[in-house]
């Protein structure tokens, strides 16, 4: 099943290798990974989004627990968060088929950021859903790149869940 975590971190060097390694060391696939500073510059946001059973995910919540840079860990329940990705998309386009584009980039509120005789730059903002979707409905236009960043995602809810012994146990760090 998809898990989307969210760890608060020190804002240092090597921390970011840190908690990547430690989940390299207990053989877990990271799907997406997206990290960047808070309000807070002495804090960085991390979310991973990774496949697990409950057992291994509780096992490697209570593994970046322990980890000293980390400051709190949240498991992000999917009805509950808000998530983000950004894909750019590159497609094959020519007079013929430009408008159709444009108009599928339209019904997903797309931007064009580039646009040449042969091809189209789009950037499409969402769900994991909506880009899959929006990648789906370009295919058959020829899809020349494509590059997706990690997922971003902050829970809805005003309560920060994490390491109950941690000073920031019920604060909101964003």
């Amino acid at each position: 099943m998809r898990h989307l975590l969210s760890i608060l971190v020190d804002n240092q060097p090597g921390v970011l290798q840190r908690v990547v390694s430690l989940f390299a060391r207990r053989n877990f696939n990271i799907d997406s990974l997206a990290v960047g500073t808070t309000s807070d510059i002495n804090f960085s946001r991390i979310t991973v989004a990774l496949n697990a059973d409950s057992y291994r995910l509780d096992q490697i919540i209570s593994q970046l627990s322990k980890l000293p840079p980390v400051k709190a860990v949240e498991h992000l329940d999917s009805a509950c968060a808000v998530e983000r990705g950004i894909a750019l998309i590159k497609i094959r386009a020519d007079d013929l088929n430009r408008l159709n584009i444009l108009k599928i980039a339209d019904t997903f509120r797309a931007n064009c950021v580039d646009l040449h005789s042969n091809s189209i730059i789009l950037e499409f903002t969402g769900s994991p859903n909506k880009l899959n979707a929006a990648v789906n409905a370009l295919n058959h236009f020829g899809i020349i790149e494509l590059i997706q960043s990690g997922s971003i995602a902050l829970n809805r809810d005003n309560i920060f869940l994490c390491n109950h012994n941690s000073k920031f146990f019920h604060k909101n760090l964003l």
